[in-house]
């Protein structure tokens, strides 16, 4: 899939209302950021054969807490999916492919499974994006069961969450209710987006960051800060002219922005060395 393709899908997706694309399917367009040739429709059919298991294994009658702990035997048990606490940034951890064939994920692409593979055995799985931790909720009956995913499918309640939140920011905070709202299909691409660009630019892989960062302007169109930020990863790569559009349209929809100053002394430093090459 080409990267005028992918693009084309992300932005479709932004637009769509919810439920009108297929998780498990959105998430693959993930990964076909790294694997341009991957067969999407061959990777769903992996998915729904584990949906089939799943369906087998939860009875209709079962209420919430039933169905999260007969989903999480599924998966954590008999299936072997984990957290991979070894290397937690290795960026094969956000493409679903890959976390299908390793069974080895980070929160989100295992809260991803959990909820494509529940969908397909008729089980209703939210995804919840905590800050630093997303975990998922099993809602049946009018009930709500959550589970961490990284750690087993491990069940949580309010108190847990909070802690989970504060050993990933690192200080002591108090849960918000916000939090715990579950969250779109268009809000989980963007986040496993987001991971990713952070991977990349850390290891300054800037042509890969650059793909990621396509994605994210496409899916959020709203956001300027992806587009200011894309930008920065053009002149990373020496792509002078390309910075500036992705500036000054930054600058367009956020001239008072708190960095903006920040941005036209990067504009004009574009722009001189143009002039220079001109």
């Amino acid at each position: 899939m080409s990267g005028p393709a992918l693009a084309e899908r992300f932005a479709a997706l932004a637009g769509a209302p919810e439920g009108a694309v297929r998780l498990g399917e959105a998430a693959l367009w993930v990964a076909a950021t790294e694997y341009p040739d991957l067969d999407v429709p061959a990777w769903l059919a992996r998915l729904d054969v584990l949906g089939a298991a799943a369906a087998r294994l939860v009875p209709r009658a079962a209420g919430a807490g039933e169905a999260a702990a007969r989903l999480a035997t599924l998966l954590f048990e008999q299936e072997g999916f984990r957290g991979n606490v070894d290397a937690y940034y290795d960026p094969r951890n956000s493409f679903l492919n890959d976390v299908l064939a390793r069974r080895l994920g980070i929160p989100i692409t295992l809260s991803v499974l959990c909820i494509d593979v529940a969908a397909r055995a008729g089980v209703t799985v939210q995804g919840v994006g905590l800050p630093g931790h997303f975990v998922v909720r099993v809602v049946r009956g009018g009930a709500g069961r959550l589970l961490d995913p990284f750690h087993g499918g491990a069940a949580l309640d309010e108190a847990a969450c909070e802690r989970l939140v504060q050993r990933a920011l690192g200080r002591a905070v108090a849960l918000e209710p916000a939090w715990l709202r579950p969250v779109s299909t268009r809000e989980i691409v963007a986040r496993m987006l987001a991971n990713l660009k952070a991977i990349y630019a850390a290891g300054r892989d800037w042509p890969r960051a650059l793909r990621i960062a396509d994605g994210l302007v496409a899916l959020l169109p709203e956001a300027l800060a992806e587009v200011r930020d894309r930008g920065d990863v053009h002149a990373r790569l020496g792509a002078p002219r390309a910075a500036i559009a992705d500036w000054e349209r930054y600058l367009r929809g956020a001239p008072d922005a708190p960095d903006a100053g920040a941005v036209r002394r990067r504009l004009r430093a574009a722009r001189q060395s143009l002039a220079v090459l001109n």
